[in-house]
């Protein structure tokens, strides 16, 4: 039989034991093993940072109940939304867990189904355990797997141009004025979201000696892509 590794070992607390000693609250500090993280996310494109860690104050309440707060830090690294680039993630979270006997927690779980409750971030998760050993690996398991993000962007940020839908090709390093793809001629956006260069946008809406309104208009249509008029058009209207 493997041997857990003594940071999940930690993680599995003999309540027995504390109510025996007197202790109503045990703390849970430890960093978790990156072989372990990386097999909650083996299913993602996900790689670790600094080694993720965990600080969980377990306090026993009556009639079992054992109420536990704390906090997950993490840090991983996924590839951008746009550009695939390495794009850092603080996939950190605060936790708030009740755990109950096996019974009492089936029950409070039949009842928020039936009645149909929506799930509450200012309301704790509920847990089951059997025994006099709670296992808090399952839980910091899940909150681990929560850190992996939807989307994320690289260092750019908004400002990131992505890759050529029709090519592949690296948007960045093109000048913010580029229009086309060098590598397949596809027309592009000025951004994903194809704001436009700050002086043009203040002609545009101030107007200015150097052109009507109306040519300003046709230079910004001409610089826009049809997804960034489409959504100017739902702004305006």
């Amino acid at each position: 039989m493997v041997t857990p590794p003594p940071a999940l070992e930690a993680l599995r607390v003999d309540l027995a034991a504390l109510r025996r000693r007197g202790i109503a609250t045990w703390t849970v500090d430890t960093v978790l093993p990156n072989a372990w993280v990386a097999e909650v996310l083996r299913d993602t494109d996900a790689e670790i940072g600094s080694a993720a860690r965990v600080h969980l104050d377990v306090s026993l309440e009556p009639k079992g109940i054992v109420l536990v707060r704390g906090t997950l830090s993490l840090r991983l690294s996924v590839p951008c939304g746009r550009c695939l680039a390495p794009a850092a993630v603080d996939g950190g979270t605060s936790i708030f867990a009740t755990f109950m006997a096996t019974a009492a927690a089936a029950e409070v779980l039949l009842r928020q189904d039936e009645e149909g409750l929506e799930p509450d971030p200012d309301t704790p998760d509920v847990w089951s355990y059997d025994g006099p050993i709670l296992s808090l690996e399952p839980m910091v398991a899940e909150q681990v797997a929560l850190g992996y993000p939807m989307r994320a962007l690289c260092e750019r940020g908004e400002d990131c141009r992505g890759l050529c839908s029709n090519c592949g090709f690296e948007l960045n390093g093109l000048p913010a004025s580029e229009l086309r793809c060098p590598g397949c001629g596809h027309e592009v956006p000025l951004t994903p979201v194809a704001d436009l260069p700050p002086h043009l946008e203040a002609n545009l809406e101030s107007g200015s000696e150097d052109g009507d309104p109306g040519t300003l208009r046709k230079e910004r249509d001409a610089l826009e892509s049809p997804l960034a008029q489409a959504l100017r058009k739902l702004k305006l209207d």
